[in-house]
């Protein structure tokens, strides 16, 4: 890979931050030579007779010109800590997000529905093209796109890598293939859920694909160039494990097998201290699962750690509405689990409900550092509230982490002792707030503007509200909300948030969501929305008020947008990702 010397310096100073469809599908290669399953199809951009560029012709007659981005946005949510904020977006304002300068600049068609966040990278040498900025955009149909970010004309991608092989036998895996009948919230292909992550130190995109051959599954975590989408050496992994447990679905007594069928990668990726981290929720609850993370060199995709929440009992998911694992500063993980047994207040080992600090270890295990549990975890199981809907937030410039779930509360906890399990209340723990109505599906920003640090959520059947933090702790009631906009379908509002760190005017909340029904078991078409993060009544801009030019199509389910270089690019089902900015005079 060849970056920019501007790009190299980013990454330099940067440190950490660098390293860092029809039916909805809704949520709940081989080892070796990958030529077999992979079909790279790179798009030629030059003249075929003379090898001049034509890439971005069209575009300079009509004043488009190439300039090099300054931000990337390398994993789910931005970072590490899942913020899930651009805090140096310049561009992009209160002022001049609006409908006479702000809309839809263009769009890109890809195979099937988009469930991964879509990623960016400036300044990218692309092999034989020369620089552009390129969007990643991965399907459930297991292919990974590389778009130019800026030429509205250069709609073919820079490349594209396939992992299937229909004439092979190589498909996607089908919801039908994994999932208990009449299970709607997943349908289709679920090739590619999770989000992948990049890391710019060589220029390397880690994905999962999922894909069955014959009657045989596979996952495998392939490592591809961002240059050209062609996979580093040792890639694709084959990935199997296990250890011992008592729990169901024992592959032979007293041992837990990994089961690439039903096991779901629905997180996004988590790149740490050089490990790349993937976990796993189920498909539609179909048993015996269980909620796995497992750790991968990045260098050569050697499995490095192993995690399982729930080995003597069952469930424990880990699915966080696509959220990433989080890692700290010190390069330990921090996860949610979901509905499953829970032993852990009687010593055993068994997670579920829980929220979870973990550290890898030198051999090859992620030991439970601390942990969380709700007083009624037993009542969340048996209704399905779960706590694993949201994922984690470490908050920065402190010791505090935010979970939300699916029981319409945010617990605010202090990452130097997360309270264990109390049987009667939560009050061992920072503070528990609850939002008085809806399901918490992914997790809330934060902004520290001219208000001061005020947290953002918008769950399903409420409005948008904003509590302050303060001393250390949440508003008991909302600094603000929003209750002129409709509330918010199933499942709420996907957040992100981009700033010109806390300056004024510069905060905006982008948000998308279902108009209308339940985008967990229906597709619906879907709204992106713009509000200034420090007045949330204020709506700036939406995709409705100029439809013709601006619609978003079908909602995303679980996928924020990014937000990158005065351009917001947003994931749909419907086949397409919508690429928005100021509009040309």
């Amino acid at each position: 890979m060849r970056l920019s010397p501007w790009w190299l310096a980013v990454c330099a100073s940067a440190g950490a931050a660098c390293s860092g469809g029809a039916a909805a599908d809704r949520d709940a290669g081989r080892d070796g030579d990958s030529s077999d399953v992979a079909l790279v199809d790179v798009a030629d951009a030059r003249d075929s007779a003379t090898g001049a560029d034509t890439i971005g012709d069209a575009s300079r007659e009509r004043g488009w010109s190439y300039v090099p981005g300054r931000v990337a946005v390398l994993t789910q949510r931005n970072d590490n800590a899942r913020s899930g904020s651009n805090l140096e977006e310049t561009t992009l304002t209160t002022s001049n997000v609006a409908p006479q300068s702000f809309g839809r600049l263009f769009s890109r068609d890809v195979d099937d529905l988009i469930y991964a966040q879509p990623l960016y990278v400036p300044n990218v040498e692309i092999d034989g093209h020369g620089a552009h900025n390129v969007v990643y955009v991965a399907t459930v149909a297991a292919t990974v796109y590389a778009f130019d970010a800026d030429y509205p004309e250069q709609t073919d991608p820079l490349w594209r890598q396939s992992f299937v092989d229909p004439a092979a036998g190589v498909v996607p895996v089908q919801m039908s293939d994994v999932g208990p009948p009449g299970y709607t919230d997943f349908v289709g292909k679920m090739g590619i859920v999770g989000t992948p992550v990049i890391d710019p130190s060589t220029g390397t995109l880690y994905v999962v694909a999922a894909t069955r051959e014959g009657a045989t599954f596979h996952q495998r975590l392939h490592a591809l160039d961002i240059t050209s989408g062609a996979e580093r050496p040792g890639s694709p992994h084959e990935i199997a494990a296990s250890l011992p447990g008592s729990g169901e679905g024992q592959s032979v007594p007293g041992n837990i097998a990994f089961d690439p069928r039903i096991q779901n990668p629905r997180p996004g990726l988590l790149l740490s201290d050089g490990v790349v981290y993937v976990a796993w929720a189920s498909f539609g609850d179909a048993d015996s699962y269980h909620g796995w993370v497992m750790g991968f060199d990045a260098a050569t995709l050697a499995p490095t750690a192993v995690f399982n929440s729930t080995p003597d009992g069952v469930r424990g998911g880990f699915w966080h509405s696509g959220q990433g694992l989080a890692a700290d500063a010190a390069g330990d993980i921090w996860a949610v689990s979901s509905n499953g047994s829970f032993t852990a207040d009687a010593a055993g080992r068994d997670y579920g409900n829980s929220v979870l600090h973990l550290r890898p270890t030198s051999g090859g295990a992620l030991d439970v550092i601390d942990w969380f549990t709700p007083f009624d975890q037993m009542m969340l199981n048996d209704l399905d509230l779960d706590l694993g809907s949201s994922g984690v937030l470490l908050i920065p410039d402190g010791n505090l982490a935010l979970a939300g779930g699916k029981n319409s509360a945010l617990y605010l906890l202090d990452r130097g002792g997360l309270g264990h399990f109390s049987a009667t209340d939560d009050g061992q723990i920072v503070q528990k707030v609850s939002l008085g109505a809806g399901e918490i599906h992914g997790l809330p920003v934060l902004w520290s503007g001219p208000n001061g640090a005020w947290v953002y959520v918008w769950a399903e059947n409420d409005w948008l509200k904003a509590y302050a933090l303060a001393g250390g702790r949440l508003s008991d009631a909302p600094a603000a909300e929003n209750t002129a906009l409709d509330a918010a379908p199933r499942p709420g509002a996907m957040f992100s948030l981009s700033a010109d760190r806390a300056a004024a005017g510069s905060g905006i909340l982008w948000t998308t969501h279902a108009l209308e029904g339940s985008a967990n078991w229906q597709t619906r078409p879907g709204v992106l929305r713009a509000l200034d993060a420090a007045d949330v009544t204020r709506e700036l801009w939406n995709s409705l008020i100029v439809p013709s030019r601006d619609d978003l199509g079908t909602f995303a389910k679980f996928a924020p947008v990014t937000v990158a270089d005065g351009k917001v690019f947003a994931a749909t089902f419907s086949n397409q990702l919508c690429v928005y900015g100021l509009l040309g005079p």
